[in-house]
């Protein structure tokens, strides 16, 4: 539940548990069981949250529990379906051969309008792209608008999609690879303990939590950077929580630059 907290909303799910009948009929049941015992002959299966729904300020769970005794219902943990959806670009491309987009552009529009010019801008474009582009290039480009791409569309010029983009908070941080510097005397006596406890956890000996105290400049940081090295190796993975968002861009970049391509960033919702 505390890393719940972290998370955004359209990621947190909580599982919810599914119920089917496994008889036709069914003889001594309650009122509130026969109630359940119906809803589910007449809807056939369903989850908690939707039966919920249909048996409002009905205290169904603690009746439902006699019918899976019985055998007469069966329940299954199921998670709903996913909140967050892929995000997604419109695009163009060409839908003709270069040359006959060459030939159609004195007839897309008035000769010596404004419409003539955007147009022939956009085709010109996509002529020189060779696969989809996001209509914002497009319309950066000739200072057309989707009316124009349309009517491009309509004359078998241009073909119009969508394609999927993915979320990379990390795509526009640059950082160059960067190799652990050698512990310091002190930093070498706290690492010790921890990985102690570390390699006691891998063998089976129970987690233990690590209180690392020291002033801001100590050296903390290479001890937690340290740490997840090793976790990483024990071929685990590590969650690290940023106490205060305006340290974000340097902490971002200390793992980044220590693990690339290995770290992935999540706001708290």
């Amino acid at each position: 539940s505390c890393i719940g907290l972290m998370l955004p909303a359209g990621l947190m799910q909580q599982s919810d548990v599914l119920y089917s009948l496994q008889a036709e009929e069914a003889d001594d049941l309650t009122d509130t069981q026969a109630r359940l015992w119906s809803l589910l002959k007449r809807r056939g299966s369903l989850r908690g949250a939707q039966i919920d729904h249909a048996l409002r300020r009905v205290n169904w769970r603690a009746s439902v529990r006699s019918l899976v005794r019985r055998g007469l219902v069966t329940t299954q943990s199921v998670l709903p379906p996913p909140k967050v959806r892929p995000k997604l670009v419109r695009t163009a491309q060409l839908a003709c051969p270069p040359e006959a987009a060459q030939e159609s552009l004195p007839d897309l529009g008035r000769h010596g309008t404004k419409t003539l010019v955007r147009r022939e801008a956009m085709l010109r474009f996509l002529i020189r792209e060779p696969g989809p582009v996001d209509v914002t290039w497009v319309y950066a480009e000739s200072g057309g608008n989707l009316a124009d791409l349309r009517y491009l569309n309509e004359r078998g010029l241009v073909l119009l999609g969508e394609s999927e983009i993915w979320r990379d908070p990390l795509g526009q941080i640059e950082v160059l690879p960067d190799e652990a510097p050698a512990l310091t005397k002190d930093q070498r006596s706290v690492w010790l303990e921890v990985q102690s406890i570390l390699r006691e956890s891998q063998s089976g000996g129970g987690a233990q939590p690590v209180l690392i105290h020291g002033v801001t400049g100590s050296g903390k940081t290479e001890i937690y950077l340290t740490a997840v090295q090793e976790v990483l190796r024990m071929g685990k993975q590590a969650i690290i929580l940023v106490p205060e968002i305006s340290l974000t861009p340097q902490t971002v970049h200390r793992f980044v630059s220590r693990f690339p391509g290995r770290v992935g960033l999540i706001h708290s919702g």
